[in-house]
């Protein structure tokens, strides 16, 4: 997936290419390699945040149009430090904005925005003048750090009475650098991805597949034996009610239930495993021996962890009937 976003910034990729890449994605999720394969769940599902039924995975043409927003984004904000963005500036834009949108900023030094640019204050309106610049005395392309001394405004003398009565308007400065302001708070490429995807529904059971202690490959097999893609029954009660119980009970970021929710997908994965055997392959085990191997990969992936002495942890492995191990105090 690195390699993706690494081209994702640097490109707008075509969607011939990023249909091929999800499709050798798809395959090697659902095949654990690029063979032929049947999708178990659509792959806008999957792409959906765990909270929402998915398994978190990023959508390509998404993520490129946020990765793409960052580029404008430092544009926007006038981001010096960077070559592509001075080139930008000085080659194409070459003194205009990079676009008419109001936008929400705050004024500084100066240095960032032209005295001439209305977009920004509306109410700084000079450009409305024909003959601004005689009747100012300010320059066409004139920065307003040129009339911005001490953190004060220092404006040249004015005698027109019109520009007098806009200079009574004037924004307020703000210590620092100048900024445009993101909507909502910091611009980053997690909030512009949010606005590009697509979002669902939050569904009721996607903290049975988070924790610590979960397995990746189990977690994709309980997503879709959770979207009901494969149909059973457990002796006692339906599946759905389980699930809706385990909701319930087994949430939050306790050690001890993250724990539960690993071996609840863990026993949803053999037991797929299970009926695959039985009806291909011929053969059977007890039920015993199914529960006692998932049991035993849970607690071999508690052990492999590296939690803190606490009550909680304590607890976990008395729970697990993993000895507590003896630490060297030397």
């Amino acid at each position: 997936m690195s390699l993706n976003v690494y081209w994702a910034m640097a490109f707008i990729l075509p969607k011939g290419v990023i249909r091929a890449v999800e499709k050798r994605m798809r395959h090697f999720l659902w095949k654990g390699n690029s063979a032929v394969g049947y999708p178990k769940v659509a792959w806008s599902e999957v792409c959906r945040p765990m909270e929402e039924g998915g398994l978190g995975i990023r959508d390509i043409l998404a993520l490129n149009k946020a990765l793409m927003s960052r580029h404008l984004w430092n544009v926007i904000q006038s981001n010096q430090s960077s070559i592509w963005v001075q080139w930008i500036a000085h080659t194409h834009l070459r003194h205009k904005s990079v676009w008419t949108l109001t936008r929400r900023v705050a004024l500084g030094v100066g240095e960032n925005f032209f005295a001439y640019d209305q977009h920004f204050f509306p109410t700084l309106n000079l450009s409305r003048f024909p003959s601004g610049p005689s009747r100012t005395n300010i320059p066409i392309a004139a920065k307003l750090s040129a009339v911005i001394v001490d953190g004060d405004w220092s404006w040249p003398p004015i005698t027109d009475m019109e520009c007098i009565e806009i200079l009574h308007l004037l924004p307020t400065i703000h210590n620092g650098k100048d900024s445009i302001l993101w909507r909502g708070g910091e611009f980053t490429t997690t909030v512009a991805y949010g606005i590009f995807r697509t979002p669902g529904p939050i569904v009721g059971w996607y903290p049975l597949l988070s924790g610590p202690c979960k397995i990746p490959s189990y977690s994709r097999r309980c997503i879709r034996d959770l979207k009901e893609a494969v149909r059973f029954t457990w002796p006692n009660r339906a599946w759905g009610e389980d699930i809706t119980w385990a909701s319930t009970r087994w949430k939050g970021r306790h050690i001890v239930q993250a724990a539960y929710r690993a071996l609840l997908s863990a026993i949803v994965y053999h037991i797929w495993r299970e009926r695959n055997q039985r009806v291909f392959q011929h053969s059977e085990r007890p039920s015993t021996t199914i529960a006692r191997i998932a049991a035993e990969e849970i607690r071999q992936k508690i052990l492999s962890l590296d939690l803190s002495d606490s009550v909680s942890t304590r607890g976990l492995y008395r729970l697990w009937r993993i000895p507590w191990p003896v630490r060297d105090t030397a």
